[in-house]
């Protein structure tokens, strides 16, 4: 198992609310993209993916793992995670802060998949891009309810594409997706913020895993360079991990 990230301001922004945090021995990987306004959403980022880390340093050996224990340990993280933001973004001195959230787990012939908002996984096998988890947002809705005719393209044009539903710390509980998904060897599992799914198509996702998933830093450089070269309007967070 081989894991790499890139997280990346943009050309436009000047602060970085994305974070993301890696644990190859643990076999996690977790980004996280703050809202809420700069200086908040980069504390809500930063305080989601410590949680994280943190509870995943003393873990036994990833491949030992029960696929559900692990599932049920990643909705631990994320209500501890929702808990101590909301706990400081309920301060009234507090700036409006939340993040979204997406996580990964390596256990038995599968991977544990959280997610909340629009911070995406993906997986990659054989050529083929299949997006894993489903935007908690405005735009996503819409694309459910048959609203875009061409889907992918329109979300990512629609005004409302970075209003999300859900993300941590805004209320005191937070409604989280998981799910197990099987692994084969050679698997590539991409999660990004939408820095890089606003801007960069899934086709040149795919083209770019295909052309550079060999060497996964220069696959998380490679991406984040792409979304740069689109306008780099958001920041940017990439990271591979591959069994």
């Amino acid at each position: 198992m081989k894991i790499a990230g890139r997280t990346d301001t943009g050309i436009v922004r000047t602060r970085n609310e994305d974070a993301f945090a890696t644990h190859e021995e643990a076999g996690l990987l977790v980004v996280a993209d703050g809202v809420g306004g700069q200086a908040g959403g980069e504390t809500a980022a930063s305080m989601a993916v410590s949680v994280f880390r943190e509870g995943f340093r003393n873990r036994p050996a990833w491949d030992r793992r029960d696929p559900d224990e692990e599932t049920a340990f990643l909705e631990y993280l994320l209500e501890k995670a929702n808990r101590a933001i909301y706990k400081v973004a309920s301060k009234p001195s507090a700036p409006d802060m939340a993040t979204t959230l997406v996580a990964l787990s390596a256990a038995r012939r599968s991977v544990a998949v959280l997610h909340v908002g629009d911070s995406r996984a993906y997986r990659f096998r054989r050529g083929r891009l299949k997006r894993v988890t489903s935007d908690h947002s405005v735009a996503e809705s819409k694309r459910l309810f048959g609203l875009f005719s061409r889907s992918e393209e329109e979300r990512r044009r629609d005004p409302l594409r970075h209003v999300v539903l859900r993300a941590l710390g805004q209320h005191p509980e937070v409604k989280c997706d998981v799910r197990k998904v099987r692994r084969r060897a050679g698997d590539l599992f991409l999660l990004c913020t939408d820095g890089l799914s606003d801007y960069v198509s899934e086709k040149d996702i795919a083209w770019t895993l295909g052309d550079k998933g060999e060497d996964l830093q220069a696959a998380c450089d490679a991406l984040v360079d792409l979304a740069n070269k689109s306008g780099g309007h958001d920041n940017i967070t990439a990271g591979l991990i591959r069994f």
